[in-house]
């Protein structure tokens, strides 16, 4: 018989002995549980082979299934009593079974509880019978949950236990299974990043890397992390050509977002995108530095100059200071790139009125800094600060990438604080300049999470790590790049009709209006001849035309120096 059946007649058994006797409320999860365990440990253990997996019993194994004592004997194996280090040994699971289906409170941290929480609601989502009976498309989605809560446990371990080893972290994390199983999990979170390992066979130690190393780190307060200085390899040790702080799939999909199938010249799309990039990046930068305005009260002070009430005007010089430096780079996007002269143009407009010594604007400081709460101290000495600026400058200057470009910038001048302030924002400006000058959409940082990119440069400044603000940079871009490589589709290139030969259009459509009374396609092209227009281009102009004067209206004729009522003339015939 199948055991699906089987056990569904055993569970519903079960449950009206549960409502006459309430001495064991957890034999139908016993039961499902059991035979979790019959069929993913002791049939692999006798195989030694996990994916050969049985879904039918015979009725002796079903009979021995449903015997009590083996289900008592079974749950207290998997949950048992754990002896907690202040009192006596008490259960850890709260299990009943309703309506055939099983219910368990298993908030405990104790790992085996974790793993019966796991089987409960797996239960719950897919029925009983499907853990009796389980298909490979069920045992992957299970032991993926259960993957992914041993991974959880395994960091959160790691951060109380820095450079475990292996063993260490079975027996602190998940006793109950095997060897194979914690390595598979310490090895997917070594591939995706999470983990760095140290040593080989036993000597092999585990410690947290990349995002999780960050988040563990800044868990502290500032003032009980390690004071850390300036680490002068961590930029040496950037080679560009060789080093890549963004993949090759990353960098494809950074580009496949910003691209745009059309080859511009530098500066033309940037042109077109001038207005709404304006309002975006100027909000968006003054925002993360603190600055309280909203985005439609920035677009009003850009566009009409009209500070918002009840702000500080500090905040209004902020914003038009951005302005300022971002009509800058559109306007010198051809000879604009990260060298000396153009870092410091831009300092100097973005600090214009708010150092104390404006004097200090657009050079190199002379004067220590400090960065609040952080634990990272920057360099002091203005010669190690000029030495290493001319370094920064030159490994930026011969990386060939943009989005490379962009990031490394984002993540080095910061990261030296090379001016006295307006560090951050002088590197948000400066990442748009390459992206720009490869007519790629620009990056706005309006869908940017303050808090991370914060916790992104934290991580720069302390650890040297660069994973966090990574993520805030590729998330980011792909919010915004849609938006304006979709603006950029609203702003097609205009017919060269209507820029080389400007004043033969207009001229032409003057005679149709006034002398011809309609278009005559003959006598424009006539017109095109004569003036000496290139062969090639005179249906393109002469259709041109003919879009003109079809469009005209009373509104519009002012364009050509047509009388309104030359126009109604027109459009009665």
């Amino acid at each position: 018989m199948a055991i699906g059946r089987v056990m569904t007649r055993a569970t519903k058994r079960i449950a009206r002995e549960d409502r006459a006797d309430q001495s064991f409320p957890v034999r139908a999860f016993s039961s499902a549980q059991d035979l979790r365990r019959r069929i993913f440990v002791a049939n692999a253990r006798r195989r030694r082979d996990s994916r050969r997996m049985r879904t039918r019993f015979s009725e002796r194994e079903v009979e021995r299934y449903r015997s009590e004592g083996f289900l008592q004997e079974t749950f207290n194996r998997l949950v048992g009593r754990v002896r907690r280090p202040d009192g006596p040994a008490r259960p850890k699971a709260d299990a009943r079974c309703q309506s055939g289906r099983v219910l368990l409170d298993a908030r405990s941290s104790h790992p085996a509880i974790r793993f019966a929480g796991i089987v409960a609601e797996f239960v719950q989502r897919y029925g009983a019978n499907k853990l009796f009976c389980p298909t490979r498309q069920h045992f992957n989605r299970f032991t993926n949950r259960f993957t992914m809560s041993s991974e959880t446990a395994i960091i959160e371990f790691l951060r109380a236990n820095p450079d475990a080893s292996r063993a260490q972290i079975r027996a602190g994390v998940a006793p109950d299974n095997s060897e194979a199983t914690v390595w598979r999990a310490l090895r997917g979170l070594v591939e995706r990043g999470a983990l760095s390992v140290v040593g080989k066979g036993r000597a092999t130690r585990y410690s947290l890397a990349g995002t999780a190393r960050i988040r563990a780190h800044l868990d502290a307060p500032y003032y009980e992390r390690v004071p850390v200085g300036y680490r002068r390899e961590f930029l040496e040790a950037y080679v560009p050509g060789e080093t890549a702080y963004l993949s090759d799939a990353e960098r494809a999909q950074l580009t496949t977002a910003g691209a745009y199938p059309e080859s511009l010249p530098p500066g033309t799309y940037a042109r077109r995108i001038l207005t709404r990039l304006l309002v975006d990046l100027a909000w968006a930068s003054s925002r993360m530095e603190g600055n309280t305005y909203e985005i439609l009260e920035t677009e009003r002070l850009i566009e009409a100059g009209h500070e918002a009430s009840g702000r500080d005007r500090a905040e209004a010089l902020m914003i038009l200071n951005h302005k300022d430096a971002i009509e800058y780079v559109v306007d010198h996007l051809v000879d604009a790139d990260i060298d000396r002269r153009t870092l410091f143009d831009l300092h100097a407009l973005l600090a214009n009125g708010l150092l104390y010594d404006p004097a200090m604007g657009g050079r190199l400081r002379r004067l220590p800094v400090s960065i609040g709460r952080s634990a990272y101290l920057p360099l002091e000495d203005e010669f190690e600060i000029t030495a290493q600026f001319d370094a920064f400058l030159a490994k930026a200057a011969a990386i060939a990438n943009p989005f490379e470009q962009s990031f490394f910038v984002l993540v080095h001048l910061p990261h030296l604080q090379p001016f006295a302030d307006v560090n951050k924002r002088t590197s948000r400006i400066a990442a748009n300049v390459p992206l720009l000058k490869a007519g790629l959409a620009p990056l706005s940082f309006v869908a940017t999470d303050d808090q991370q990119y914060v916790d992104g440069l934290l991580g720069v400044y302390e650890l040297n790590e660069i994973a966090l603000l990574k993520q805030v940079y590729l998330t980011s871009y792909l919010a915004t790049a849609r938006q304006y490589t979709a603006l950029r589709a609203q702003m097609d290139t205009p017919p060269k009709a209507a820029l080389t030969h400007r004043d033969f259009v207009r001229q032409a459509v003057r005679n149709c209006v006034l002398e011809w009374g309609s278009f005559r396609r003959e006598r424009v092209l006539a017109m095109a001849a004569s003036a000496g227009i290139p062969a090639s281009e005179h249906n393109d102009v002469a259709s041109y035309v003919e879009g003109e004067v079809n469009g005209l209206h009373e509104g519009n004729a002012i364009r050509y120096g047509i009388p309104p009522e030359s126009v109604a003339r027109l459009q009665r015939r």
